[in-house]
């Protein structure tokens, strides 16, 4: 027999009434983070940009930080586009793009201010300068911006402005809740595209790159990352949704705790796809030529990218109020 869903509604205690405080704080956050990652991704191809025709050594790194910067900084503009329309993915994409892009922060304004001090001979002192603080103002934004988010964004009060508008919809009150079925969905096309982007991109690894970059060990090495950080975390998150439809919270904890290998590694199979990109326009002694690998590159990092996109939504739909509800609503009839 289906559940009976009973609605939960906030504000019966006054400690738990809804606030918009810390959601102000977290898009506040938000935002500031956003310009700082586009900004570090202008300020990116500036310093690398010398005016030659050769490619730069540093010139994957460069093209690693424009790629993070802007689509972080894309990624974060269009979540707080969705709080602004009252939608609470919005939310939860923000902490999981949070999770994703801290590392990177540092990376890239290391690498702005790093690079023009180091290449400070083929600029003037006012240039370098301005770099260096660029690029420290830039991480230190983008840092404490996604800190901010995080927080502000994850704890209770700054879910529960957000929920009490999702809740007041009126929708049927039985059966797992649409953001959770949709869930199921989510990370079910995650694991295809991820998984199927990143064997694409191992095979096209030894005929993109000269023999010692497709080297067996190197090639070992990123089968498993796949295996480990992409196919078996995906697995648990399809294995935890099944267990939430099911009214199981410990099914969305088990999908939570895997998405945060999932993230990180589908992060290392994009560096894998830039690489495989950068070598087909280095190098001329490769099985394929550089005009067939680079479309196929940057062809097999957009599904990786959208895998992870796909599992990034999954999780905001198991953080939807409406799918809280229902794990409430079930746990509690399990208890009785």
């Amino acid at each position: 027999m289906t559940p009976v869903v009973q609605p939960y509604r906030y504000g019966a205690d006054p400690r738990t009434s809804p606030g918009g405080v810390p959601l102000g704080i977290g898009v506040t956050g938000a935002a500031v983070a956003a310009l700082a990652f586009l900004v570090a991704g202008v300020m990116t191809i500036v310093v690398h940009r010398d005016g030659s025709e050769q490619l730069p050594d540093d010139a994957l790194i460069a093209v690693l930080g424009v790629l993070t910067s802007v689509v972080t900084g894309l990624l974060l503009i269009f979540a707080l586009g969705l709080i602004l329309l009252g939608q609470d993915a919005g939310r939860c994409a923000i902490v999981w793009i949070g999770v994703g892009a801290l590392p990177w922060a540092l990376v890239v304004a290391i690498d702005v201010g790093g690079s023009a001090y180091g290449d400070r001979d083929l600029h003037s002192d006012g240039f370098v300068t301005l770099s260096v603080i660029t690029g420290i103002g830039c991480g230190v934004g983008a840092l404490l911006g996604l800190a901010a988010a995080m927080i502000s964004l994850g704890i209770p009060p700054g879910r529960r402005w957000l929920a009490t508008r999702v809740l007041a919809r009126h929708e049927p009150a039985w059966g797992p809740p649409a953001p959770l079925v949709g869930a199921r969905r989510r990370f079910t096309a995650s694991a295809v595209l991820g998984i199927t982007g990143g064997a694409a991109l191992l095979v096209l690894t030894p005929f993109a790159t000269e023999s010692s970059d497709g080297s067996v060990p190197a090639m070992i090495t990123w089968t498993i990352v796949l295996v480990l950080f992409v196919a078996v975390p995906q697995a648990f998150g399809l294995w935890g949704v099944r267990l939430a439809l099911r009214g199981r919270r410990s099914g969305a904890n088990v999908a939570r705790a895997g998405g945060v290998f999932v993230v990180y590694g589908l992060e290392i199979l994009m560096v894998l796809g830039v690489f495989d990109a950068m070598a087909g326009i280095q190098y001329d002694d490769t099985v394929l030529p550089g005009p067939v690998t680079i479309p196929l590159a940057v062809l097999f990092t957009c599904v990786v990218v959208l895998g992870l996109v796909q599992y990034v939504a999954g999780l905001a739909g198991l953080a939807d109020p409406r799918t809280e509800r229902f794990l409430q609503s079930v746990g509690a009839q399990r208890v009785r």
